[in-house]
């Protein structure tokens, strides 16, 4: 049955920007609203079982009400779309198991990629097994990757003009480029390099793909106060000859500056972009829970 009034959010940024710790954020929040969320893993192994402190691997595990989390890779993908229409276990095993074909599955440009974006996108297309989620959070892969990704279903269709599976890519990049079934966010920090690479990301996405992402600049520092108001106190703690405290608000007047220069970089090509506070939390958890109420949903299809 199709879902065409599904939503898919992917979410990439630099590796290191924490992408995977907002779209957790994102997914619980999107569930918090009443929705049926999957927040899935492209991964091998899942990073997620750390940060939420449960193990999580290719089928769906409730997490939080509302909120299922799985962890995939091309393979796993590939296989359960091969069960679904051999519907022999014994056969699907043998298949996997041939040497020929595993060498075939590790080699084949963008099999893998296009597995993970027909799961991801069959509810929609009303292909494989049954995927009843009203939104699916991917915390996709980093900006390299995330590329070769979503160029996987053009190139594929180029390369098999006809049949099924030329026809199927085509239905894919199509969705992946209509903004009623797919949005986008590309998670950076406030410094200097992963706005930058924030910036290409972006750029390529509009010219190559048509496609709009929000940013989201996360860990941005609130110091309290103006840099006036540092320097006042420099100069209080100077007189007062401690230099630890002088060293300490000279390290936030570099923090300061470094943030202040990343704001207006990306002022320079995005006309808005939500920021994300820097949170001290003992656990994955409990920072997941705090970002999630500071996260924006209002341009979701929430209703």
């Amino acid at each position: 049955m199709n879902r065409i009034d599904q939503q898919i959010l992917f979410i990439s940024g630099k590796g290191g920007v924490g992408k995977s710790t907002v779209a957790a954020s994102l997914a619980l929040r999107l569930s918090q609203s009443g929705k049926k969320v999957l927040l899935v893993e492209l991964n091998e192994q899942s990073h997620f079982q750390i940060l939420l402190e449960e193990p999580f691997t290719y089928s769906p595990v409730e997490w939080r009400p509302n909120l299922w989390v799985s962890c995939w890779n091309g393979e796993a993908c590939l296989r359960e779309y091969f069960k679904h229409y051999v519907r022999i276990e014994t056969l699907v095993d043998l298949f996997f198991k041939n040497v020929v074909m595993r060498t075939f599955i590790q080699a084949a440009p963008a099999l893998r990629e296009i597995s993970i974006l027909g799961k991801a996108t069959s509810g929609i297309r009303g292909v494989g097994p049954a995927f009843e989620y009203d939104i699916v959070v991917i915390d996709a892969f980093a900006t390299g990757h995330f590329r070769a990704l979503l160029r996987a279903p053009k190139g594929l269709a180029e390369a098999v003009r006809f049949g099924p599976m030329g026809e199927q890519s085509r239905q894919i990049e199509a969705i992946l480029k209509n903004p009623k079934n797919c949005q986008y966010r590309v998670v950076t920090l406030p410094e200097e390099l992963p706005v930058s690479e924030c910036q290409d990301l972006v750029e390529n996405l509009r010219s190559e793909w048509g496609i709009v992402p929000k940013i989201i600049c996360n860990r941005f520092w609130e110091i309290p106060g103006t840099k006036s108001d540092l320097h006042a106190l420099k100069e209080e703690l100077n007189n007062a000859r401690d230099e630890e405290g002088i060293e300490f608000i000279r390290y936030l007047e570099v923090v300061m500056d470094r943030q202040q220069s990343a704001i207006h970089k990306l002022r320079s090509f995005a006309e808005d972009f939500d920021i994300l506070p820097l949170q001290f939390c003992s656990t994955g958890t409990r920072l997941i829970d705090e970002l999630a109420e500071r996260i924006k949903i209002s341009d979701f299809l929430v209703s």
